[in-house]
């Protein structure tokens, strides 16, 4: 039997499911995805780690902003959601927990990425959750859009 692995680190983040209504298809939720530029490309959501003395709705703003540069975001109070997963970084094990907001994007223009990010796109609740890379991304689209459901 394989012994558990010893974690090593622990980091927080705090992460947003940005969303945005689309005029041009009868205001139809679209999700937006980023490419992460990391060794291995993958599609997920707007998340960073919370930085000292920042709460982690002003962590999910700031990433939101700087990862995409959309700045004019509403929250929704009620949604917080959180997730757990574990990584291997330098083959040390990293536990992490990420805590989720989610925002409708307000700002009309497309979107800029940052560096760490190779581009970004807007998709339909289905197409988002489907190309999105890993699942805990993929529970947080389901979970916005199933919340969303509620507001009308």
């Amino acid at each position: 039997m394989a012994a558990e692995p010893t974690i090593s680190q622990y980091e927080r983040s705090a992460g947003i499911v940005l969303y945005r209504l689309n005029k041009n298809q009868r205001n139809q939720r679209e999700y937006l995805l980023l490419e992460y530029n990391y060794p291995s490309r993958f599609w997920g959501l707007c998340k960073g780690l919370i930085e000292q003395d920042e709460d982690p709705q002003q962590t999910a703003l700031r990433e939101a902003a700087e990862e995409t540069s959309y700045t004019h975001i509403e929250l929704h109070p009620r949604f917080r959601e959180k997730t757990s997963y574990f990584f291997r970084r330098n083959d040390k094990y990293v536990s992490k927990t990420v805590l989720w907001f989610c925002g409708k994007v307000l700002d009309t223009h497309e979107g800029k990425v940052s560096f760490e990010h190779t581009r970004l796109i807007w998709l339909p609740f289905e197409q988002a959750v489907e190309k999105v890379t890993y699942d805990n991304d993929k529970k947080m689209i389901r979970e916005a859009e199933e919340f969303l459901k509620t507001m009308k």
